[in-house]
Formats: structure tokens, C-alpha cells, sequence
């Protein structure tokens, strides 16, 4: 949500409070990512909660996971 022209805002729900990073990348495979600011969860948002991605370049495709513990999501 929150589309700009070099932002983005990714929203996600994790299945008990904790902290997750968004991986994003040009490549499918995810190779040379970023990684957004870590964003903590709880159950009082229902464990949901949302990071910032700036600095990305217009009319390019992006590709994306998030990072829960240390290791990326299935």
C-alpha cells in the first residue's frame, strides 16, 4: 500500500509476535538484497504491522520476501 514513485509500503501478518524484515531485490532469486528496518509485531495489532521501502527506482519490478527470525518466510 501506500505506492509512491520510489516507495512502498509492505504490509504483513506474522503467526505470533515478532520481528520481520521485507528482503527485496530486482533479481528473482533474491540475490544482492536490501533489507527493510526490522518492525516488530504484537498481539495488540494482531500481529500485523508494515516497513517503509524508500530509495527504489521507478518502472522497475521487484521482488520480495519477509525475514522472520533470521530466516526468510515460506
Amino acid at each position: 500500500g501506500n505506492v509512491g514513485t520510489t516507495s512502498i509500503r509492505v504490509w504483513a501478518r506474522t503467526r505470533q509476535p515478532g520481528t520481520f524484515r521485507v528482503v527485496y531485490s530486482t533479481s528473482p532469486d533474491l540475490s544482492d538484497p536490501q533489507r527493510s528496518a526490522p518492525v516488530t509485531t504484537s498481539w495488540d495489532h494482531d500481529a500485523t504491522g508494515w516497513a517503509q521501502l524508500t530509495g527504489l527506482r521507478p518502472g522497475t519490478k521487484y521482488y520480495y520476501a519477509l525475514e522472520f527470525g533470521g530466516k526468510l518466510a515460506d
